[in-house]
């Protein structure tokens, strides 16, 4: 490795844009309004700066340098801890079930949108085609301002990370861990294809960043696969389950329904105008076909400003709402 300087990185295959870390000369390492002070067996302090009252007290056992920052390492997971995250975006922007909160009440050619408590909220419709419309618009203004079970089990895990200062993702499950054994295959197959398909010149590794945080929103980030070239991310799935991966080759790889938030909030936190999304599977060499498929998917503006952005940092913003609330209120 060479070594810094005061403008940014100099290290070969990390661009000195790099969201996450501005390297100053003495060693210090800055995020945002986080601090990490680098040097050998020394301690590092982490301040949250959406928590004035509260300091995290990280041990470093050896000198943190952007090398050792690897994904799902323990200063990876530090460096998270308290950030909403691009992989768990699509929880966050999963619509709130709405069954009971507005029905349609009333009789033919008189028909009411009506709360769940029976208050009546509309005026009288004489087709319930009109009614049903209505009940749909208060629907979607409803959900604006509610979270999904999904969203609320996130924002639990979070402030869990909070209060007890210990990052929570560290469940495992045979998904995770057949994808994450997976990860360095698919990741060095992907380096060929890149070159072929969108006629990057890349080597391993594939400027690799392990986190990126946003550079302008506080307490969220995104851990892609890599950066290709000035403008690309890279972002690699390895399904367990093989008919997704055999649904994918005959019909042709389109980006999963699921994986929209994340890839667009990932272009979104890294300032990226496109991402080489793919699909890995090794299992099927045995038959002959080649392991990867890949597509190239466009940055989204209009969803990202309309529909991911303002929902994201409404929900980092409420999870900082209630963790004061949890730290104020006390023991009673």
């Amino acid at each position: 490795m060479t070594g810094m300087d005061n403008k940014g990185c100099t290290l070969p295959g990390i661009k000195r844009y790099c969201a996450l870390f501005v390297v100053h000369s003495l060693g210090r390492v800055r995020q945002r309004n986080r601090a990490f002070f680098v040097g050998r067996s020394e301690s590092a302090l982490l301040t949250c700066g959406g928590f004035p009252k509260r300091q995290l007290q990280l041990s470093l056992e050896r000198q943190v340098t952007m090398a050792a920052l690897q994904q799902r390492s323990n200063t990876w997971r530090k460096l998270r801890l308290g950030d909403v995250t691009a992989s768990r975006f699509g929880d966050v922007l999963a619509r709130p079930a709405a069954g009971g909160v507005f029905k349609i009440e009333g009789r033919r050619g008189e028909y009411y949108v009506a709360a769940d408590d029976g208050e009546i909220l509309t005026g009288c419709f004489t087709a319930k085609a009109d009614a049903n419309k209505r009940r749909a618009e208060l629907v979607a203004e409803w959900q604006k301002t509610h979270w999904s079970e999904s969203a609320e089990s996130y924002l639990n895990e979070k402030l869990a990370e909070l209060i007890h200062c210990v990052p929570g993702d560290v469940w495992r499950s045979d998904a995770t861990d057949w994808g994450t054994a997976q990860e360095p295959n698919a990741f060095e197959a992907a380096v060929p294809a890149i070159q072929t398909l969108f006629r990057q010149e890349l080597s391993l590794p594939v400027d690799e960043y392990a986190y990126i945080a946003h550079p302008t929103e506080p307490h969220i980030g995104c851990s892609p696969d890599g950066i290709v070239g000035d403008e690309g991310l890279l972002e690699l799935k390895c399904p367990y389950n093989g008919a997704k991966w055999i649904r994918a080759k005959r019909y042709g790889l389109t980006i999963p329904k699921e994986n929209i938030p994340q890839v667009q909030g990932q272009l979104w936190c890294a300032r990226k105008k496109w991402c080489a999304f793919g699909y890995f599977d090794p299992r099927v060499a045995a038959s002959g076909l080649d392991p990867l498929l890949m597509i190239r998917v466009e940055r989204d503006n209009e969803y990202i400003d309309n529909a991911l952005a303002p929902r994201i940092t409404a929900f980092r913003d409420y999870l900082y709402t209630e963790y004061d609330k949890l730290v104020e209120r006390g023991p009673f």
